[in-house]
């Protein structure tokens, strides 16, 4: 480019000539950036905030575009990868302003990425960490079932405690469940449901609570689930009210399922005792005289209950099936019977197929009352006709051997026709008359000399 220069004097003289001179363009915009600020983690689904400082080092005014970019691919380079965000940005020389992303991980697999804000004239780089989401919290509430009950002074029942919503089993628990009036009923025990797992149960010395703590159990994976069951026993009569409550370690009630992952439990439910001064009276016990080992006998009784309410209360069949004078229990039944009413209880009680031979004990107990008579273990029938054998002599040898409650020829008869059978070479000690360790046609004829001597 061409200029004329005019220079004058002091004298007021002038000259003039023509100056080239080279004017240079400004320098082309440039789009550099520092303080790149992100989070280092975030749970995938969260929007992160990315922002970074963007200045035009240029001599020109620009308008460029700004990308937020994620490497994808794995090699560690955003260079490849297409933009997630962009935007527009318009800078004179020298000048500069902050660019921000809103970037939602929704989309974004876990794992660690390179990510970072680019220009086309520069970029700025970081890593991030995307973590899954932790499961959200699982609801539940905790009670115990049934709700209201009525039992009597010196009876017990129980508690179911229940898990009212299971989402993947409930595998392990920390509660108490507490009564606030041990004058009317006491805890006395509690179990887990589940005979696997590991359980710590403590009773408070005066029964006004029990801590269940346990683990490892395998239940119902959905659905009201039942996880434990707490024994409570009449003191008196009253009324009693029971409950569900953290232990003294915990600040709540804590239960989990069978992955470990803990349900929020929202609330509980209690219930209520009523303790009522109510018996059971038995009476009318009906059973055989005789019963066979290995066979399956009905017992019978008449159950009353005396009191003004109706109650549930344990009523069980005892016998001294091995014969040392105490009677064990073989089956409880939970009878319910209204106020003055009178049940017929039954029992099918089997006698055990290695019992020894001779009478015993048994009867129907209640708490309060019971009814006992004898029976007489024997051999099995003989005849197949349902008459037992017995020992009329109380010696240990089965003299009436068609059970029709005499000795005579005919016994010899019925051992002589049924001496290979079962029923006679199961027990061939009840029939071993000679004492030669067998029994065949010599027991017989044994039998036989005795009854025609």
């Amino acid at each position: 480019m061409a200029f004329e220069l005019t220079v004058t004097d002091d004298d007021g003289a002038s000259d003039s000539d023509t100056v080239n001179v080279t004017v240079q363009p400004p320098e082309a915009a440039n789009f550099q950036l520092t303080n790149l600020q992100a989070p280092a983690s975030a749970t995938q689904g969260d929007v992160i905030n990315v922002s970074a400082d963007v200045e035009n080092t240029g001599g020109q005014s620009a308008t460029k575009t700004v990308e937020f970019r994620l490497d994808t691919d794995g090699d560690g380079s955003i260079a490849d990868e297409s933009a997630v965000a962009s935007q527009d940005v318009q800078l004179d020389a020298d000048a500069s302003t902050t660019v921000e992303f809103d970037v939602d991980t929704s989309g974004i697999a876990a794992g660690t990425y390179t990510h970072g804000v680019v220009t086309p004239d520069d970029s700025a780089t970081a890593q991030i960490t995307i973590e899954e989401p932790s499961e959200p919290a699982k609801e539940t509430t905790v009670s115990l079932q049934p709700t209201d009950q009525t039992t009597a002074v010196g009876v017990g029942t129980t508690y179911d405690v229940v898990v009212d919503s299971a989402d993947g089993g409930v595998g392990a628990a920390e509660l108490r469940v507490a009564i606030d009036d041990t004058s009317v009923a006491s805890i006395t025990d509690a179990n887990v449901v589940d005979d696997s797992a590991t359980e710590e149960i403590e009773v408070a010395a005066d029964g006004s609570w029990v801590d269940v703590e346990y683990a490892f159990a395998d239940t119902a994976d959905t659905g009201s689930v039942t996880v434990a069951t707490v024994s409570v026993e009449g003191n008196s009569a009253g009324t009693a009210n029971l409950s569900v409550e953290p232990t003294d370690d915990n600040s709540e009630v804590l239960v989990f399922d069978e992955g470990g992952q803990g349900y929020d439990v929202t609330g509980t439910n209690g219930a209520t005792l009523d303790v009522e001064a109510v018996q059971f009276l038995v009476s009318d016990l009906s059973a055989p005289d005789k019963a066979a080992v290995g066979s399956t006998i009905t017992v019978t009784a008449n159950v009353t209950n005396d009191g003004s309410v109706e109650s549930t209360q344990p009523v069980e069949f005892r016998i001294d099936a091995d014969g040392d004078g105490d009677l064990e229990t073989v089956v409880t039944k939970q009878e319910t019977i209204a106020a003055g009413q009178t049940d017929e209880v039954t029992f099918s009680v089997s006698v055990p197929a290695d019992a020894d031979f001779g009478p015993r004990q048994h009867g129907v107990f209640t708490t309060a009352d019971s009814s006992t008579a004898e029976i007489e273990f024997t051999p099995p029938d003989v005849n197949g006709d349902g008459a037992l054998p017995s020992d009329p002599d109380g010696d240990g040898l089965y003299e009436d051997v068609n059970g029709d409650g005499s000795t005579n020829v005919g016994d010899a008869q019925a051992l002589f026709s049924n001496r290979d059978s079962p029923a006679v070479q199961n027990y061939a000690d009840a029939y071993d008359f000679n004492g030669d360790g067998v029994v065949n046609v010599g027991d017989a004829q044994t039998l036989f000399s005795e009854v025609t001597a």
